[in-house]
């Protein structure tokens, strides 16, 4: 999947409440949410939660109409109250998948580099690998359980990759190289979270 130029980032408005969607895809729930939220632009910006676009998807044709037509989806990477406006694709491969991997390693960093914007965000295993902090430009600081973080981080990246295969039963084209890109990514993530015993169902 060509990484994709030409956008900026755009401020959030309003955050939906989330509601957790649990048992996803073999995963186990996660007590630290993470989540994805879509952009759609009109007279303004509306964040769309991942319920709310699972409802959307059956009743606003023209929300389906104008996903289908992007070559790449905004929104963002939601980590507890930090939230990280990105081009989604970008986002869900660089922290959903490849931030995993990188950070099931006590002490290991992740440095996250947007790819709508010049700003960053660093992420930090503990030496004793017991949490990960996260800092950036713009995102409250905050500690988290490593082992809850990286699993809702990967639990939402599949969330994500089942919502681009809607799309493209819907008609979106670019969904098929998104998910042949995306799809490496993900195996290599939990390849690493069953490796150092984090919580992935068999």
């Amino acid at each position: 999947m060509p990484l994709r130029g030409g956008s900026t980032a755009r401020p959030a408005i309003i955050r939906n409440e989330l509601r957790t969607i649990g048992g996803v895809l073999g995963i186990l729930p996660s007590m630290t949410s993470v989540h994805f939220l879509v952009h759609r632009f009109t007279t303004d910006i509306e964040e769309l939660d991942e319920q709310t676009l699972a409802r959307l998807l059956d009743s606003d044709r023209d929300l389906v109409a104008s996903l289908i037509a992007q070559e790449g989806v905004e929104g963002a990477i939601v980590i507890g109250n930090a939230s990280i406006l990105d081009d989604l694709s970008s986002a869900t491969q660089r922290l959903c998948f490849e931030a995993v991997e990188r950070l099931v390693a006590p002490g290991a960093t992740h440095e996250y580099q947007y790819f709508t914007s010049n700003a960053h965000a660093t992420l930090v295993s503990s030496a004793d690998g017991a949490t990960i902090a996260l800092s950036g430009e713009y995102l409250p600081a905050c500690e988290l359980s490593r082992g809850e973080l990286l699993a809702a981080l990967y639990e939402c990246g599949l969330r994500y990759l089942g919502f681009l295969e809607e799309l493209g039963r819907r008609g979106r084209t670019w969904s098929v190289s998104d998910l042949a890109h995306l799809r490496p990514f993900a195996d290599r993530a939990r390849a690493a979270l069953v490796a150092h015993g984090l919580d992935v169902a068999p």
